[in-house]
């Protein structure tokens, strides 16, 4: 018991030495700063501690208390210190990702805003009749986009709900040259974050059109 107490003080010594120089110094400077704190311990113990308690100390046990006890510290430090920069690293790729999240809502938004004015804006121009249920569309598309995407999931009958709407535009405007199949099976009330499947299917809208503007998309 008392050898075991004779090993604590020094080992917890050489974890706080690395931690208090752990922003002062480099690495290799706290590393041999433990070690000169080592032979401090080494001649306390040899000349001090171990001849007041009436114990002898060999040279074997010099040798392991200079060199083992230090490298010891000096690895439990490492390793607790490299768990923590994995949390952090994890906490900072999570908050990376989240952020790149956002942005690409933020940017689709106005994308798809402008997309589906042009819609409405074209079918009102030749066909008023039609452009009002088209409004609706519309607004139940929009709300999906500025209201939906402040939850962090939403069920994913509400994309589909988007998905039929944008597609109802995208139908009116080029009713001759745009095919649009939507089918969904399963369980809808599955959490799914939000304009997941909705980016998606801009994407198809706004990329996905052959050379002589016709459209062809199939959602299941």
């Amino acid at each position: 018991m008392l050898t075991v107490l004779l090993v604590i003080p020094p080992l917890a010594s050489y974890y706080a030495a690395m931690e208090m120089m752990r922003d002062r110094l480099a690495l290799p400077l706290q590393i041999s700063c433990v070690f000169v704190l080592a032979l401090v311990w080494l001649l306390l113990q040899r000349f001090v501690l171990y001849p007041l308690a009436g114990l002898s100390i060999s040279i074997g046990e010099s040798m392991a208390n200079f060199i083992l006890l230090p490298t010891f510290g000096i690895a439990s430090w490492l390793a607790v210190r490299s768990f923590f920069y994995r949390r952090r690293l994890a906490d900072a790729l999570e908050l990376q990702a989240q952020t790149e999240l956002r942005l690409l809502e933020s940017q689709l938004a106005p994308h798809t805003l402008f997309n589906m004015l042009n819609t409405v804006y074209s079918v009102l121009l030749t066909d008023h009749e039609k452009a009002v249920p088209l409004f609706l569309s519309m607004s139940e598309a929009l709300r999906h986009v500025v209201d939906r995407t402040r939850k962090p999931w939403i069920p994913l009958h509400e994309e589909m709900d988007f998905i039929e709407n944008y597609a109802a535009l995208e139908r009116a405007r080029s009713p001759d040259l745009v095919s649009i199949a939507i089918r969904a099976e399963g369980d809808l009330g599955v959490p799914v974050p939000p304009m997941l499947l909705a980016t998606l299917f801009d994407n198809a809208v706004t990329h996905g059109r052959f050379p002589d503007g016709a459209l062809e998309i199939d959602v299941a």
